[in-house]
């Protein structure tokens, strides 16, 4: 699949919005970290809003100002469960945000409770201290983790 063709298909004409930004990076996230859609392209790390790739911001952007497109290997099947996650967390930048930073977390603490990602969570991001929404995203990502083990 051509990056043009996955930038359609995650929604992505232009990122002028932070919103935008961070709504690309989580899918792209997801896709690639959770799916396991395509080879570890793109290396994620803790920032600001999250797992956040530089090199994926560079090739967004790159197709996006210069038309400078490339061939990435990415499963159609893991393609329809990233839009099938996307019908479940919606258009909330927050909402994505959430999610990918509490699967970031547990992929870096396994052991890590519930209570404390939230706490831990609440305490970097305070406009993240919504407890509904963190449960509603850990529930997700909990159901969606599960389903993969048992698809594959």
């Amino acid at each position: 699949m051509r990056f043009s063709t996955l930038l359609d298909e995650l929604g992505v004409k232009s990122l002028p919005t932070l919103e935008e930004r961070i709504i690309f990076q989580k899918k792209l996230y997801f896709l690639q970290d959770l799916f396991g859609a395509f080879s570890r392209r793109y290396h994620f790390s803790w920032f600001i809003y999250g797992p956040y790739s530089s090199q994926a911001a560079k090739d967004a952007f790159s197709f996006i100002e210069i038309a400078e497109d490339f061939e990435l290997d990415v499963d159609d099947k893991k393609l329809k469960q990233l839009q099938e996650l996307d019908a479940l967390i919606g258009t909330d930048a927050k909402r994505w945000e959430m999610a990918a930073s509490i699967h970031y977390r547990r992929q870096q603490s396994p052991d890590i409770s519930r209570d404390e990602l939230f706490e831990e969570l609440s305490k970097k991001w305070a406009y993240l201290a919504d407890r509904a929404m963190f449960d509603e995203m850990w529930d997700l990502i909990e159901k969606k983790s599960n389903g993969l083990s048992r698809e594959e």
